[in-house]
């Protein structure tokens, strides 16, 4: 499918987005109950912690439905984290305007050109106690491990500890794979094989 034919987009909501990638949906739920030319429909997003950070994209008539686009101009100013949305619809004659739907959309960083570590926080936090256990911290990385840890800095240097702190962030490091792999359709220890 190409991503940049409209006639095909996806009639739902993203639940996702990379920042300075176009992307594009439909909604055909409410045509029959507002119909374009007389009414607006309009995503608002706000970045949660932070509702001042927002966007909005506003739908147009395409084929019966509204047409839903963020050009790549526009996505590429938008911060990465969770934003939630509002949809919802103005009638275009007052003005008077009702929500129809909410969610989230999580917005993550353009790998091609970001410079922070891509790497999840289970899997920087497996890292860290690892070189720790090793004696190839720094100070700053013993004194964050030891925060993580609710310990005094002293105590990031007991193996047992850190071996307990690593056997916990390797679970979540699990999950979050687990999370990733279900996310995209692809087989995991979590799957439950029926035999007849």
């Amino acid at each position: 499918m190409n991503q940049f034919d409209n006639s095909t987009a996806p009639k739902k909501t993203p639940k996702s987005l990379v920042i300075g990638d176009y992307i594009a949906w439909r909604n055909s739920s409410y045509v029959s109950d507002y119909p374009p030319a007389s009414y607006t429909l309009a995503y608002t997003f706000r970045r949660e912690g932070d509702p001042a950070r927002s966007f909005v994209a506003t739908g147009s008539e395409d084929s019966g439905e509204f047409l839903f686009e963020i050009a790549n101009a526009a996505s590429s100013v938008i911060e990465t984290g969770l934003y939630f949305w509002d949809l919802q619809v103005t009638r275009d004659s007052d003005g008077e305007r009702v929500t129809l739907d909410q969610g989230t959309l999580s917005v993550h960083a353009d790998k091609s050109s970001d410079s922070g570590d891509p790497r999840t926080l289970p899997r920087k936090m497996v890292s860290e106690i690892e070189r720790a256990i090793l004696g190839r911290a720094t100070n700053n990385q013993l004194d964050t491990l030891a925060y993580t840890m609710g310990v005094e800095t002293s105590a990031t240097r007991d193996t047992e500890k850190l071996n307990n702190h690593r056997d916990y962030w390797r679970r979540e490091l699990i999950k979050a794979n687990r999370k990733w792999r279900a996310r995209n359709g692809k087989r995991h220890s979590g799957f439950i094989r029926a035999q007849f």
